[in-house]
């Protein structure tokens, strides 16, 4: 490794990682440097190695470090000179220097490299390190202290380094790989180093995703039961699953027999053990005792893919385990798996307790303990019917058919009764006569029965009420209901008749009444539902529906003119052609405002610039500015020279700076829309009056430029001299500084602005040159 102190003869601190410079007077000296490593994976910034080296008061100081792991590379490829890879936070000689510090690539080569210590504060040069990967795998980081101090004894230091996901240390599908740091003091720097290991784990993610349901959530009772099992992609595979349940499985009505020979209790979808088995499977008891049954997953081709576990606990419960067969290697590329077993018996509560334990392979546990999650099941004695209200309009003022649903779940309390009311204004019964349609009922009963009826008026009670006959396509009277007008609306009720028990397997009705109400004045009224069982129990429900006044539409008309590459969202629609576009956005009131929009877009041409190329220095000569169109903004801007007249015109008159040299002057437009053209350059030689041309830097050469993602500089450096390249934005201010001894550099955008900026190169030569960055 160079000595970095040579190069730089005006530093006064030495930063190798190793910052121990502050006198003490001890008669004895420890040294028990602590070392500790981590590896972070972060989606969003990639992989971060990171290490950290810190000493107590007293210790000897450091002489040198080395950091050594088994496994990994750095991706010296991709490396360029200046680039920063990495940073760090340091405490040097117990407070002589204390901040934050980058590390930046100096030498390059192909298995190795130097990186510049450079303070983040003020860009002093504060040490160096070596980095380098080993011939037989990992990487070894050195460094060394080249600054004398004086003495052998530090007050205390602490250095947090860490490499960014450009240094390109990545290790791969693992769990975790080992790290060592063998550390020399000043003392003996030839002697036993102080060396530490130590594993470190990566921080993969592991958060599976499990899922239950029922076919049959009613208490007591039996039930297929499913669950789906879910990773993203990237997380470390499944090792082992548990299942913990309230309620068991009836395994007593199980036999065991192997492959398709033993009880058929299930099927699924999906993988095994991050993929190693995927697709269709059944599964089948192979092994069973009155409390326990083993299950093989079984493919299409009869081979046993899985298999686990099932228990019913002596405490009450059951446990489904699972481990995942091995498939050589830890992140999973996602998978999911989608099982369903039959023969679970629901426990006798009004809620499923369960939850979940999984093991990762690199050892990690993640779950659900058995009462973190609830399935929420229903009693056979249940009695909560549900009431849905619909209006084939709300206009106020406006006839309108009435829909109403009553339905209920399977295993719930018969009904006895039910009664609607509604608010809002009465029904008109006066022009009905006995026998008129006024409506049709559809729906199913005993869990599956359909039936289709049509409603005819029975006994008329003008007017406050009418009785509603339901009859079957054969003229058969199933049942009958009554509608009676009250004093703030009508009511409309029903009695059951007899079935001979007290649960229903399930049953729906859908009723509309038509021709007999009209939508009252605008505003909210209420509807309520009153329910009684069998056994007499009470379920009621309230609701309401609004009613509006029609209004009119509101129509807007807008035009908008875009630049060349823009787009225009309304909405959810995003335009990015000229045309007539029509949206519509509904308002308050129940109206729509319709919105109709033309697009244009504003046709606008780089500018061209003429005028003298071939100047001498402290000479003024004008430049005219073509392809520009009226009503066009115009800015003039020059390099190596200066603007004596005709800023914001189509002529400026241009002062050159000293030859020989070069110069720009350039040329910004702005239509009448804010629309703005690639900017246009004119590259002008400054010779000098009188004399030889020296210390003139030739061949300067920038491409591509303009340039949006990298740029590369060549120029004439036949002898290796030392060169600092810097580029400044628009206002002068320094963005990038670094140095070469080669005739050429790259520099990357990366978090560069788009604009325009000057290029220095200072050496033996000069030269000055605009890059734009689009």
């Amino acid at each position: 490794m160079k000595n970095i102190l040579r190069k730089y003869i005006n530093i006064k601190l030495a930063f190798a990682m190793v910052f121990s410079f502050f006198s003490l007077s001890l008669s004895a000296q420890e040294f028990s440097p602590l070392t500790t490593f981590s590896y972070n994976i972060d989606p969003s910034i990639g992989y971060e190695f990171r290490f950290e080296i810190e000493q107590d008061a007293g210790e000897t100081d450091i002489y040198s470090s080395t950091i050594s792991t088994t496994i990994g590379s750095f991706n010296f490829s991709s490396y360029y000179i200046g680039e920063i890879i990495g940073e760090g936070f340091g405490l040097i000689g117990g407070g002589t220097y204390s901040g934050q510090f980058n590390l930046i690539v100096d030498v390059l080569n192909v298995d190795n490299a130097t990186l510049e210590i450079v303070s983040s504060d003020n860009d002093d040069v504060l040490g160096a390190m070596s980095i380098s990967n080993n011939p037989s795998g990992g990487v070894t980081i050195y460094s060394v202290n080249t600054y004398d101090d004086g003495n052998t004894t530090t007050a205390g230091n602490v250095q947090d380094i860490f490499f960014f996901d450009n240094a390109g240390f990545a290790v791969g599908d693992i769990c975790s790989f080992t790290c060592t740091s063998s550390i020399l003091s000043e003392l003996d720097p030839n002697g036993t180093p102080n060396e530490f290991t130590d594993e470190v784990f990566l921080n993969h993610e592991f958060e599976p995703n499990i899922s239950l349901s029922l076919s049959n959530n009613v208490s007591g009772q039996p039930t297929n039961i499913s669950f789906n099992i879910y990773q993203n992609p990237a997380q470390v595979d499944i090792a082992s699953i548990e299942l913990n349940l309230a309620g068991h499985f009836d395994i007593a009505q199980w036999s065991g027999g192997g492959v398709q020979s033993g009880s058929f209790v299930g099927s699924g979808n999906g993988s095994f053990g991050g993929g190693f088995a995927s697709g269709d499977y059944d599964l089948y008891v192979d092994q069973v005792t009155a409390t326990t049954a083993t299950v093989d997953a079984i493919n299409n081709n009869l081979e046993v893919i899985a298999s686990f576990l099932l228990v019913n606990n002596q405490g009450g419960g059951a446990t489904i385990t699972s481990n995942s067969p091995g498939d050589n290697n830890v992140l999973t590329a996602g998978n999911t798996n989608f099982f369903t077993l039959y023969n679970f018996i629901n426990p006798d509560t009004t809620v499923l307790q369960w939850g979940y334990s999984t093991t990762s392979d690199c050892g990690v546990a993640f779950g659900l303990s058995e009462g973190g999650d609830q399935y929420s099941l229903q009693t056979p004695n249940d009695f909560s019917p549900e009431l849905t209200v619909e209006f084939s309009n709300n206009d106020c003022n406006e006839d309108a058919d009435i829909t109403f649903t009553i339905s209920q779940d399977a295993g719930e309390t018969d009904m006895s009764s039910s009664m609607i009311s509604f608010t809002g204004d009465s029904l008109d019964f006066s022009s009905l006569e006995t026998g008129d349609i006024v409506g049709t009922a559809s729906g199913f009963y005993a869990g599956g029965e359909d039936f289709s009826l049509t409603l005819f008026v029975g006994d008329i009670m003008v007017p406050t009420g009418i009785t509603v006959n339901a009859v079957n396509d054969e003229g058969i009277q199933s049942q009958s209901f009554n509608i009676e007008n009250t004093a703030t609306g009508f009511t409309i009720t029903t009695q059951s008749p007899g079935d001979n028990n007290q649960t229903t397997a399930g049953n729906s009705t859908t009723v509309t009444l038509t021709s007999m109400f009209t939508n009252p004045d605008e505003g909210e009224y209420a509807y309520s539902g009153s329910f009684y069982s069998d056994s007499q129990d009470l379920f009621t429900f309230n609701g309401s529906y609004t009613v509006v006044c029609p209004c009119d539409d509101v129509e807007v008309s807008e035009s908008v003119i875009l630049c060349a590459g823009e787009t225009l969202t309304i909405g959810d629609n995003t335009y990015s052609e000229a045309g007539d576009y029509i949206n519509t956005y509904p308002l308050a009131s129940g109206c729509d405002s319709i919105v109709t929009t033309s697009l244009s877009f504003s046709e606008v041409s780089t500018p061209t610039i003429s005028g003298e190329i071939n100047v001498t220095e402290n000479s003024a000569h004008d430049y005219t500015g073509g392809g520009v169109a009226a009503e066009s903004t115009l800015q003039w801007g020059v390099v190596n020279g200066e603007i004596n007249s005709g800023q914001g015109t189509s002529i400026a008159s241009i002062t050159w700076g000293d030859g020989p040299s070069t110069g720009t002057v350039w040329l910004l437009v702005t239509d009448e829309n804010g629309c703005k053209p690639d900017t246009a350059f004119l590259n002008v030689t400054i010779s000098e009056t009188v004399g030889i041309l020296e210390n003139n830097l030739l061949g300067v050469n920038v491409y591509p430029n303009p340039f949006k993602e990298f740029t590369t500089v060549e120029f004439n450096n036949p002898n290796n001299d030392t060169y600092r390249i810097s580029l400044l934005d628009a206002r002068g201010r320094t963005v990038m500084n670094t140095s070469t001894q080669s005739n050429q550099l790259v520099i990357k955008k990366q978090n560069l602005q788009e604009g325009i900026y000057f290029l220095e190169i200072d050496g033996k030569n000069k030269s000055r040159q605009i890059v734009v960055i689009q």
